[in-house]
């Protein structure tokens, strides 16, 4: 596991910002179990060059396009239509208050993932915040969300974004896969 020691004050304060930005102050976790990790990931110097492009999500035609696909997502994990749409209309209203940008994740001329990314300020650098990461549920299980991430990468590389950070529920498989591409457990939050 990496170390949060090597993570700087500046980087600390921008992923705990992020999380009151988006939820309000952030949540003490629970002790054991039931809450969020805030993972760290330093920009690559060198990223590797991704399959995938990302294509910023503007106007009616693309966000119906993405509730479709919103819709596959919450299926996929037991949900209904009403909560798909539900979900987009808060995070396009949530886009209007926040420097947040929401991208497909284009392989070619098919948007196989969506991704959401805020961009804020901190000790004197610029850093980047993951605030949603899907992969439409016919195109998992084909490594578009190890290529979703190298996406990301550059782009943020492309931006000067000194880091990026994402927040993962503890109890589950994703802390261990974000590990694995080199974030770090940064602070623990309650669930917002």
């Amino acid at each position: 596991m990496n170390s949060p020691e090597k993570l700087s004050p500046a980087l600390l304060e921008a992923a705990t910002t992020s999380e009151a930005m988006l939820f309000g102050a952030p949540r003490r976790a629970p002790p054991l179990g039931g809450g969020n990790w805030l993972m760290i990931r330093p920009v690559a110097d060198a990223p590797e060059a991704s399959s995938l492009t990302l294509k910023q999500i503007s106007g009616p035609e693309a966000w119906a396009l993405y509730t479709d696909l919103r819709e596959k997502v919450e299926l996929a994990i037991n949900k209904m239509r009403a909560d798909a749409e539900g979900k987009v209309r808060e995070m396009h209203e949530q886009q209007r208050g926040l420097p947040i940008k929401w991208y497909f994740a284009m392989n070619g001329e098919t948007p196989v993932g969506m991704v959401g990314m805020m961009t804020l300020a901190s000790g004197g650098a610029w850093y980047g915040r993951m605030v949603d990461l899907d992969v439409v549920p016919e195109f998992r299980k084909q490594g578009f969300a190890n290529q979703i991430l190298l996406a990301i990468d550059a782009h943020a590389k492309k931006l000067g974004l000194k880091a990026v950070a994402i927040a993962t529920d503890e109890d589950d498989w994703t802390s261990a896969w974000l590990e694995r591409h080199g974030f770090m457990r940064a602070t623990r939050v309650g669930k917002q």
